[in-house]
């Protein structure tokens, strides 16, 4: 039946609406239009592209009016479409409308046909990932608005409305061909074809009640129950959408008010049809939209059942259907009212991820989404078994039910809306992202236990986090996994470990959540760091002694390259090395038996001595060389050691008559050091002394080494009777008298012949304190010498004549 002519009869009343106010109008509506006007107008068809956006058919694009642009919707960052951005993918090659359209295994999108347009008769493919179309071979005969059901092995199976409207080939995404595939038994044209849990594939022969199914094990179409109902008006051969049912029944409403159940054999035997409840209001869907919700109704769109001479009928009213209470209810339209100006057929629905049902009529670019109340079904519930990454950013995911339990939506034969394959969703907080899925195992729905799986990629710019990961299948979500994801293999091992003291080992042991993941390193030269470069890539941990010798912190960087699954990635570790702090030790190195010495280090903000001392400085007496340590730490720690050697002291001695005369003086000598130091500051190793008292005379040495010994010796001074004589060289006499003197005394002596002598009256230091010369005769010589301005005390009278030498002491009163 000819849409478009209806189509544009219609069009002038696009955007008027019948609004019908009545208390189910002014409650909550399920209807949210999308807060962003699409590009162009809707011509029809939406799908859902495997990374979780949607394309639709537009008007725009072209020569003839029916357009090849596609408009695409893309969720906002909180994964709502209601609020989600529309941009444009690249035109097809031809012009369609109402067309085949099926989203292949590995992600791209078939189109075949065309009731208008350029593309009657061809096909193409819409590769998301290069944004481009690729025609397919031309199969000789016309597709139009011919059904299409994807198989268990990836092909297609195409109607062709060509001869007798029975004709079917396959079409191989694989291989980009065309194949014979067998007839059906009835006329397939106009048909709504529905997928059962075996794979086969049930439809309604046009214009019949006849009910066939091909089932691919056998590669034939076989004859199946007859239809206990009309579905088909008379008037256009229309028919409305067809569901399989939670329950695993299939659901046909048709053209007319009428609706049918089909229950399955479970094998290659005919099922069983049982009449469904009339659509309401003397309603069917003569080519219209509806969708399996997640809560296992069916939303669907009705308009008035054909009459002659007008197949298409105004308004255009909206039902929920269930199958459980085998009843529709009523629900408001999109723009509010409970109906609008339209025939059913410009009506288009889409299954959302997130549960919501797309919604779009021809003509318009306001689109909208459909709320559906209640839990998602159970039974629809997929489940995650392990994701594992496989490539560089590609992952396998595992696990039940990720081709859910129904198609999705549905139309007739003029397009396909399926979306029974796995979505995969991330969430981290508020964010929502949808993956890439391609090359899912299964097409079939209502496996059950079945083990499923799918490959998956991740959206470009993803940031390295921890997600929550679930996979959805027609909206119904699996509970979520923990995913951890990086673009690259990366270290989930620390990039900064803690810093290490010079001289110390540094080891180092990587991990990585990537598969199987190898670690390779290198470690280029450190200026202060005594370590020679390590150039060649390492497989071995790091486990080596860095020897820090600048004194002061050095950054070492360890470059890894972590492989896995054919992708590297490269990372730094940096690690700090401290320097050894140096300790210095100030003190003496050798001190004198018996003495103390005070040792103090530097360097460090704290110190262990080897005796146990804690402070910086310790006082030390040792008896014998010792080998004294200190431990100095700041951040690190160093040792410094110190010899203090042990010097014996000196041996001194005093060698003197210990008992002299009064007025007598003799001679102190020291011995056994290296210089001398006595009492009354002489420095010599000997002294003269003539005490006129018991005096005690004191002497320190010091040897080569600084040692000193000091030590002492008692002059005894004895009163003496008469004058002492005192022998010269000469062995010549000399008296004194009066001795005690008072004024002056006189000095007797002898010389054998003449000549001059000298008189000294020497101290007791030795000083001259009164000098005179005179001139000696053969014989016996006096001399007299006075006393004034002389101090008493004991002095040497000191006569020399030639070498002749005269002493005799004097004690002047």
């Amino acid at each position: 039946m000819n849409k478009l002519l209806t189509f544009s009869r219609n069009f002038v009343s696009l955007f008027i609406f019948v609004v019908l106010i009545t208390s189910a109008a002014h409650a909550q509506s399920p209807w949210t239009p999308l807060t962003n006007i699409a590009p162009d107008t809707s011509g029809g068809v939406m799908l859902l592209l495997s990374d979780g956006t949607v394309i639709s058919k537009t008007y725009a694009g072209g020569l003839d009016g029916i357009g090849n642009i596609w408009d695409r919707l893309t969720p906002d960052i909180n994964g709502s479409y209601a609020n989600g951005t529309w941009s444009t993918i690249a035109p097809m090659n031809d012009t369609r409308l109402y067309f085949s359209t099926q989203v292949l295994k590995d992600g791209r999108v078939y189109v075949a046909g065309g009731e208008y347009g350029s593309g009657l008769s061809k096909g193409e493919v819409y590769n998301p990932l290069t944004n481009t179309w690729s025609l397919t071979p031309n199969p000789g005969l016309t597709i139009s608005d011919a059904n299409s059901e994807i198989l268990p092995d990836g092909r297609i199976l195409q109607a062709c409305v060509s001869g007798n409207l029975k004709i079917t080939r396959f079409y191989n995404p694989a291989t980009n061909t065309y194949s014979l595939a067998p007839p059906s038994l009835g006329i397939h044209n106009e048909s709504s074809w529905v997928k059962l849990a075996n794979n086969s594939i049930l439809m309604v022969d046009r214009n019949s009640t006849n009910s066939e199914r091909y089932i691919p094990s056998l590669n034939q179409w076989v004859a199946d129950a007859t239809v206990p109902v009309p579905l088909y008006d008379v008037f256009g051969y229309e028919t409305g959408p067809a569901f399989l049912l939670p329950d695993g029944r299939a659901f046909f409403l048709g053209s007319t008010n009428k609706t049918a159940y089909y229950t399955p054999s479970g094998n290659n035997s005919p099922g069983s049809w049982t009449a469904g409840p009339l659509i309401p209001a003397g309603n069917g869907i003569p080519d219209g939209a509806g969708a399996m919700m997640v809560n296992g109704k069916i939303l669907c769109a009705v308009s008035p059942s054909p009459v002659a001479g007008n197949v298409f009928l105004t308004p255009t009213t909206y039902y929920e259907f269930d199958y459980i209470t085998n009843a529709f209810t009523q629900v408001s339209a999109p723009a509010g009212g409970l109906s609008n100006n339209e025939p059913c057929y410009v009506s288009n629905m889409l299954d959302l991820p997130n549960g919501q049902v797309l919604y779009s009529q021809q003509g318009y670019k306001q689109y909208y989404v459909y709320t559906p109340t209640g839990a998602p079904l159970a039974v629809g519930k997929p489940t995650i078994t392990s994701v594992i990454q496989t490539g560089c950013n590609s992952f396998s995911l595992t696990g039940m039910l990720f081709n859910g339990i129904s198609e999705g939506a549905g139309y007739g034969d003029d397009w396909q809306m399926n979306s029974n394959y796995p979505i995969i969703r991330l969430t981290s907080g508020p964010n929502v992202y949808y993956a890439r899925t391609f090359n899912w195992n299964r097409t079939g729905v209502q496996t059950g236990n079945l083990p499923d799986t799918t490959q998956f990629t991740l959206p470009v710019g993803l940031l390295n986090a921890t997600y929550s990961l679930c996979v959805i299948a027609n909206g119904i979500s699996s509970d979520p996994v923990s995913f951890t994801f990086s673009p690259l293999p990366f270290l989930s091992s620390t990039l900064a470990p803690p810093d290490i003291c010079s001289n110390t080992a540094f080891t180092y042991t990587p991990t990585s959540v990537a598969n199987s993941p190898v670690f390779l390193w290198t470690r280029a030269l450190v200026p202060g760091i005594s370590n020679p470069a390590i150039v060649t890539p390492q497989l071995s941990n790091p486990n080596e002694v860095l020897l820090n010798t600048s004194g002061i912190m050095q950054t070492v960087i360890y470059n890894f390259t972590t492989s896995s699954n054919g992708c590297s990635n490269v990372q730094q570790v940096t690690l700090g090395v401290k320097p050894t702090p140096s300790i210095t030790v100030a003190g003496p190195t050798s001190i004198c038996a018996g003495n103390a010495a005070l040792l103090s280090a530097s360097g460090a903000t704290s110190y262990l001595w080897s005796n146990g001392v804690i402070n910086a400085s310790i006082t030390i007496s040792p008896t014998t060389t010792t080998i004294y340590s200190v431990t100095g730490t700041s951040s690190c720690s160093a040792t410094q050691q110190v010899t203090v050697t042990v010097n014996t002291l000196p041996v001194l001695s005093i060698t003197a008559t210990s008992t002299i005369c009064i007025g007598d003086s003799i001679s102190l000598s020291a011995s056994g050091g290296l210089t001398y130091l006595w009492g009354n500051g002489n420095t010599n190793s000997s002294i003269g002394i003539a005490p006129n008292i018991t005096t005690v005379y004191s002497v320190t040495t010091t040897d080569a080494f600084g040692c000193q010994k000091s030590d002492s010796i008692t002059i005894t001074v004895s009163q003496c009777v008469g004058i002492n004589e005192i022998s010269t060289l000469n062995r010549n006499k000399i008296y004194v008298y009066p001795n005690p003197a008072d004024e002056f005394a006189t000095i007797i002596f002898n010389t054998n012949n003449k000549g001059n002598y000298s008189l000294k009256l020497i101290d007791v230091f030795g000083r001259v304190i009164k000098e005179e010369h005179a001139e000696a005769i053969s014989g016996e010589n006096s001399h007299s010498i006075y006393f004034n301005e002389v101090a008493s005390g004991i002095y040497l009278a000191f006569l020399k004549k030639g070498n002749a030498i005269y002493k005799t002491k004097i004690v002047v009163k």
